[in-house]
C-alpha cells in the first residue's frame, strides 16, 4: 500500500504545480523549463511507476461490492472518457469539447475514474480511481479560478471532428484489447 500511496503522491504533487503559476514559474526560473519538464516528467513517471507496482503488491482487501451493471456501465462510459481525455486543450485536437470546457482532460479523467469506481470495490483500486477523481476536480477548480477559458470559440469542423472520433474508437478498441495486458484483468 506504501508504494501506491507514495506514487499518487509524487504524481498529484508534481501535476499540482502547474495550478500555482507563481510556484511553476519560480521553478522554471531556478532552472530553466528544459529542467523544468525533465524534471516534471521523470517524476510523473516515477508516481505511475509506484502506482502500478503499488497496485500489485496491494493485498486484496473488498471495500463494497460494485453493482453488477457497474463493469458493463464502466465499459461504455470509457468511450467519451477518451475522447474527453485526448480533447486537451493544448494540441490539434478537432474536438467540441474545447468549445464547452477549458478542462477537457481532466473531465475524461473525472469519467474514467469515476466509470472504474462503479466497477471496482477493492481497496487499491478505490484508492487509485478516487484520488484522480478528487486530484481531477481540484484541478478544474483551480483552473477555473485562474480564469481559464475553453481553447476554441467555435465548434471545428464536423469532417475533422468525425476523423477524431474515428481514433478514438481505434484508441479505445487497442485498449479494449490490451486492458489484460496491462492491467492483468481481461474485459472479455
Amino acid at each position: 500500500m506504501s508504494l501506491l500511496l507514495s506514487g499518487l503522491l509524487i504524481f498529484f504533487i508534481v501535476h499540482l504545480v502547474p495550478s500555482f503559476p507563481t510556484l511553476r514559474q519560480k521553478c522554471i526560473d531556478a532552472g530553466g523549463r528544459g529542467m523544468y519538464q525533465g524534471l516534471f516528467s521523470l517524476l510523473s513517471l516515477v508516481g505511475l511507476v509506484l502506482i502500478v507496482y503499488g497496485l500489485k503488491s496491494t493485498p486484496f482487501e473488498v471495500i463494497y461490492s460494485p453493482p453488477e451493471w457497474g463493469r458493463g456501465l464502466n465499459m461504455l462510459l470509457m468511450l467519451p472518457a477518451l475522447y474527453l481525455f485526448f480533447s486537451t486543450s493544448i494540441g490539434p485536437a478537432p474536438s467540441s469539447a474545447k468549445v464547452i470546457s477549458a478542462h477537457p482532460m481532466n473531465w475524461g479523467v473525472v469519467v474514467w475514474s469515476a466509470g472504474h469506481l462503479l466497477a471496482n470495490g477493492d481497496k487499491a483500486h478505490v484508492i487509485l480511481f478516487a484520488s484522480f477523481l478528487v486530484f481531477s476536480l481540484i484541478s478544474i477548480m483551480t483552473g477555473n479560478a485562474r480564469g481559464m477559458k475553453p481553447a476554441l470559440e467555435k465548434r471545428p469542423p464536423l469532417f475533422a471532428e468525425l476523423g477524431f472520433v474515428v481514433v478514438v474508437v481505434i484508441v479505445y478498441l487497442v485498449l479494449f484489447w490490451a486492458h489484460r495486458y496491462f492491467t492483468g484483468m481481461p474485459l472479455v
